[in-house]
């Protein structure tokens, strides 16, 4: 479950500080203001202006890679509930008789 909520806010704090990632241009928040470049630009910032980390965590998000992401920790939480459910009226109900 840790895993899941870890990589789930992974994701929506990739998105929140460098936005998404749009086919001409980008708007990436910076400290002072939002600077909008376009993608060309983007390929050419230096690893001194971004925070920290590997180079796809310090990059915009692809809104269909968003997208997928999301579908997929939509399914593991659904796949976790299920479990819990399941597992829940087993020991309720005393096991399969």
């Amino acid at each position: 479950m840790g895993f899941v909520f870890g990589s789930m806010t992974d994701t929506f704090l990739q998105q929140a500080v460098y936005g998404f990632l749009n086919e001409s241009t980008t708007i990436i928040p910076t400290v002072n203001s939002v600077q909008t470049i376009t993608t060309t630009q983007l390929t050419n910032v230096s690893q001194d202006e971004s925070v920290g980390g590997t180079e796809s965590e310090n990059a915009p998000i692809p809104i269909s890679l968003f997208t997928v992401l999301m579908d997929k920790y939509a399914i593991y939480y659904l796949s976790v509930g299920l479990i819990v459910l399941v597992s829940s009226f087993l020991q309720v109900s005393g096991g399969i008789h």
